[in-house]
């Protein structure tokens, strides 16, 4: 975890940007300060691609759902599953790649 906020830390605009871009009707100041810093530390760990981004969106679901308001969750998936640049490799999992 703490190689993942080092990142976030040294990466600041390159992660806010990320998720600005996926926020649809949204800012990233407007979103609960749960949302915001759980789609900040899984932006951070999908660049540093040191885990499959099904697992790490998996993960950012549950902690939204232990830290955030009734529907964070949903929000937090629904952000995380708007980034294409990941689709490719979570298709290549479910084909057996």
């Amino acid at each position: 975890m703490k190689g993942v906020v080092n990142h976030y830390i040294s990466n600041k605009e390159t992660v806010d940007g990320h998720i600005s871009k996926h926020l649809s009707n949204y800012t990233l100041e407007r979103i609960s300060k749960a949302e915001r810093n759980v789609l900040r530390m899984a932006v951070a760990e999908l660049l540093l691609q040191d885990s499959p981004p099904k697992v790490i969106i998996n993960e950012a679901v549950r902690i939204a759902k232990l830290y955030g308001d009734k529907d964070s969750h949903k929000f937090v998936n629904g952000v995380l599953k708007n980034f294409p640049e990941f689709f490719a490799e979570m298709d290549d999992d479910r084909d057996g790649k």
